[in-house]
């Protein structure tokens, strides 16, 4: 069974994500695999957006979030070049898959990987707690407050997730109550 878990910045994805690991799910980290495309791209990166984004032979994604973050347009372009990638890598990393396994990222609808997924649950939580969390992280507050207004849009996703968890106690709620999703479609953990 393929599971994706999807939702804004703060609302508990990677908790939950650890977690079904720690019970034996493999987890694809739609941020990692995205980081690993950047690297493998840097020349189409730098033609885009500048030699300012390369750093000790690596993509800084500090600068490059810096040009595109505020900009839909270069936002685009750095998309339209990105997300086709991540997702050709997610579908041969499924094609091999020898277990359950778990899609972790905000971006899974956006990409197109919500149509592999046999079950998507869409994790959230109010927005001061996912704020709370960020800083809790080591985000700056004024850097966690723009992520999760670039990240607003995500909500209209949780129509076209299977399940959506409210996260606003303990992680282990959260955690029980997706144990419960994942029992009830035969995923004993």
């Amino acid at each position: 069974m393929i599971i994706g878990i999807t939702g804004k910045a703060g609302c508990g994805k990677s908790t939950l994500a650890d977690a079904l690991k720690r019970r034996g799910l493999g987890i694809i980290e739609l941020d990692k695999v995205g980081h690993e495309v950047l690297e493998e791209i840097q020349d189409k990166l730098k033609e885009l957006f500048g030699a300012q984004i390369i750093s000790n032979d690596h993509v800084d994604r500090a600068v490059l979030a810096g040009i595109v973050f505020n900009n839909p347009e270069k936002l685009r372009q750095l998309n339209a070049v990105v997300h086709p990638l991540i997702k050709k890598k997610v579908i041969d990393i499924l094609s091999k898959a020898q277990k359950h396994l778990v899609i972790d990222g905000a971006l899974l609808h956006q990409i197109g990987l919500d149509d592999y997924c046999d079950l998507v649950i869409f994790v959230d939580c109010p927005e001061e707690l996912a704020l709370k969390r960020l800083i809790k992280r080591g985000v700056d507050e004024i850097k966690a407050r723009e992520i999760l207004k670039a990240q607003k849009f995500l909500t209209k996703y949780i129509k076209s997730s299977n399940y959506l968890v409210i996260n606003d106690e303990e992680p282990t709620k959260l955690i029980e109550s997706v144990l419960k999703i994942l029992l009830a479609h035969g995923v004993v953990l």
